[in-house]
């Protein structure tokens, strides 16, 4: 049901997109996505919690409270959604500090555009000083994971990811 919807849904978001980048004169302004679309990726968080992982605490993002500033914004995500593990985070109910957050879900208009942020995350992964976080691509769906998390763990949210979105497991 979700793959459904982001697929209707991408198009409207494409369509404002390219219409805003037509602009000659300015660079163009972030597009605010439809509330269907921004509510994308807490429902992937809200998905993975129900097949059985330890999400606590759910901070969905709009256009006002993206600290990054990013949402809308020609080739970035068009949905986020940060959330607490409840095995990292004590009582794991609280809301997540930029710190503290041991997982993000992005969701892009399209396959592209979630490749080359998830191609940014894949150059600076090796590095652990740099980048604190495992990146792992599903279609135009980027879960960004803290490396706190164990490789089953990581592997549990993989597999709930897949499970989501209406893929194959493996």
């Amino acid at each position: 049901m979700l793959g459904r919807l982001c697929r209707r849904l991408s198009a409207p978001v494409l369509a404002a997109a390219l219409f805003g980048a037509c602009s000659p004169t300015r660079a163009p302004a972030p597009v605010p996505p439809a509330p269907a679309v921004q509510a994308l990726a807490g429902a992937v968080v809200d998905g993975m919690q129900r097949r059985g992982q330890p999400v606590g605490f759910v901070l969905r993002y709009t256009m006002a409270t993206d600290p990054d500033h990013q949402l809308g914004r020609p080739g970035s995500y068009v949905s986020r959604a940060d959330f607490s593990d409840t095995r990292l985070v004590p009582g794991g109910k609280g809301a997540p500090s930029r710190e503290d957050a041991s997982g993000s879900v992005e969701v892009y208009a399209t396959v592209a555009e979630a490749q080359s942020r998830y191609a940014f995350f894949q150059a600076f992964e090796k590095d652990d000083k740099l980048i604190h976080e495992r990146a792992i691509l599903e279609g135009a769906v980027l879960l960004r994971l803290s490396q706190k998390l164990s490789g089953p763990q990581v592997d549990g949210y993989d597999a709930a990811l897949k499970t989501v979105l209406g893929l194959p497991a493996g």
